[in-house]
């Protein structure tokens, strides 16, 4: 597999990414950030990696342990509703699965390899 080009359209786009979801009482608020590249995970869909402004502690729900938020990967919740839909007339916002990566990928890294990733909220993502 190879890296799915991504078009001028969203490519350096600066978003704002909100948790509605991630199991734990209070999700954090998350800073602005901005869509590095579109990758091809180890599933065959597409996936966003989103770096955020700054890095923000949270709590994962699963193990009631620290981890920090930095570089996030980000898919369209519902297969009909893809995040390019952003660039609508109507469209606000779009509903995605939230996964936060456990290694920082390298710039010629083709894949996302969906085992060194934790899917861990759900939330929408918006134009910033």
């Amino acid at each position: 597999m190879t890296e799915t080009k991504l078009g001028p359209a969203l490519q350096g786009v600066r978003v704002r990414l909100r948790i509605d979801e991630d199991g734990t009482p209070n999700p954090p608020q998350l800073p602005s950030a901005t869509i590095m590249r579109k990758l091809t995970g180890t599933d065959g869909r597409s996936y966003y990696l989103v770096r955020l402004d700054q890095p923000v502690k949270s709590l994962r729900w699963d193990t009631r342990q620290e981890w920090i938020l930095n570089e996030l990967a980000v898919i369209n919740h519902f297969r009909d509703f893809p995040l390019e839909e952003l660039f609508g007339t109507t469209v606000a916002s779009v509903p995605v699965r939230i996964l936060n990566l456990m290694t920082s990928l390298q710039t010629n890294v083709a894949v996302l390899d969906l085992s060194k990733a934790v899917e861990f909220a759900r939330g929408m993502i918006s134009l910033a």
